[in-house]
């Protein structure tokens, strides 16, 4: 797609469909209801803009120094999720978190965002009732220092889970692979 052959992230499509002079818009973060830009509606001739966000160049060198393995620390625990869910105090800002992550896998169970510093670390959540290993495998411009942000196919599981978990844990760096 025209988003993917950029060289920074896309965070907004939008194309003017010229017969009903409206634009059509397709955001990455947005889930499918409220896209109304669908695959195969651009052609060569379409009119398109672009909004622009982080460059996809390579990160800078961390700023601070990643744990070392073994070292427990205090992090804020947080969730994106894919699907929502019914139980509405979970839905947040919406979800539709089901693509690749920073890494270029796909999220699934066990997958995190944490900052660029902890990018690639394994971990343990101390008292998570799922008793995951979870992988640093994304960075999102929300998530800082020792924040977790730890990702669920719906926001009904995720938000079940920090009210067991909390919104603040003991975190056990473990060592690479």
């Amino acid at each position: 797609m025209l988003a993917a052959s950029q060289d920074f992230e896309v965070k907004l499509v939008a194309m003017l469909d010229v017969p009903s002079q409206e634009w059509l818009t397709y955001s990455p973060d947005a889930p499918d209801f409220a896209q109304s830009l669908a695959r195969g509606q651009l052609r060569e001739d379409s009119i398109v803009w672009l909004r622009a966000g982080a460059m996809t160049t390579p990160d800078p060198e961390p700023t601070a120094t990643p744990e070392p393995a073994g070292v427990v620390v205090e992090a804020r625990i947080t969730y994106f999720y894919c699907n929502q869910g019914t139980i509405a105090a979970g839905i947040g800002d919406g979800g539709g978190w089901c693509g690749t992550m920073r890494n270029g896998e796909v999220v699934h169970e066990g997958a995190a965002a944490c900052s660029r510093d902890n990018f690639g670390q394994r971990f343990r959540i101390i008292g998570d009732p799922l008793n995951l290993t979870y992988e640093c495998k994304d960075t999102g411009s929300a998530v800082h220092g020792e924040q977790r942000d730890i990702w669920f196919e719906n926001s009904d599981d995720a938000l079940n889970w920090i009210r067991v978990v909390g919104d603040t844990a003991q975190v056990e760096i473990l060592p690479e692979e």
